[in-house]
């Protein structure tokens, strides 16, 4: 099983209590649930930037988030993907840093385990160019797993693809639901203000 971001080195919980289960809506396809959470988070700046409260473009990120944007930008159009997706999760994952390590052992910008990232051509998960390309492959393979659903897609990126498969059966939103919500939070900034400088919340 890969899994990239659990135990990353920026995982935190949401501030107030543990999100609730969430029951799909038993007539909602794979992409219902992915489009009206990206619209709602999309449309409402202010809620977007309370969920991502703990995340925040201070100097620092902001120069590493302008470091990672060209290797983020390539590895989109090879993946088809979306690069502000890309760095979003960089963004939550690890802050942007190359050389983030977390205690369980996941690396790099992508927060990658090592193992994973060789799976998808990557020796080396602290280089950027290289975690960018494995993580975009990565989190492609688990769109077309998960029928194009990017809640699914971006929940098995941080927790494994079996545990979202579990709860898609129960009729669940995925157990780590916050994850979702801070990276499409966070994704919402990058299109709106790019790496700029005091975007996001603050600590």
């Amino acid at each position: 099983m890969f899994v990239a971001g659990c135990g990353s080195a920026q995982q935190a919980k949401p501030a107030v209590g543990a999100p609730r289960a969430v029951v799909r809506p038993p007539d909602a396809g794979p992409g219902a649930i992915s489009e009206d959470a990206t619209e709602e988070i999309d449309s409402a700046p202010r809620r977007a930037r309370a969920r991502a409260a703990l995340i925040t473009l201070d100097p620092a990120r902001a120069d590493r988030c302008r470091a990672l944007d060209p290797p983020a930008r390539a590895a989109a159009r090879r993946h088809a993907l979306d690069p502000a997706t890309l760095l979003a999760i960089a963004w939550v994952e690890s802050g942007f840093a190359s050389d983030a390590r977390s205690s369980a052992g996941a690396r790099g910008p992508m927060q990658l385990l090592p193992a994973t990232a060789r799976a998808f051509g990557c020796d080396d998960p602290e280089d950027d160019d290289c975690a960018l390309d494995a993580a975009a492959a990565f989190l492609a393979r688990l769109l077309r797993r998960f029928e194009g659903s990017e809640i699914d897609a971006i929940a098995a990126y941080n927790t494994g693809a079996s545990r979202v498969a579990r709860a898609r059966r129960a009729g669940r939103l995925p157990p780590n639901q916050w994850y979702v919500e801070r990276v499409l939070a966070a994704r919402a900034l990058l299109r709106r203000h790019g790496c700029r400088e005091g975007s996001g919340g603050t600590r």
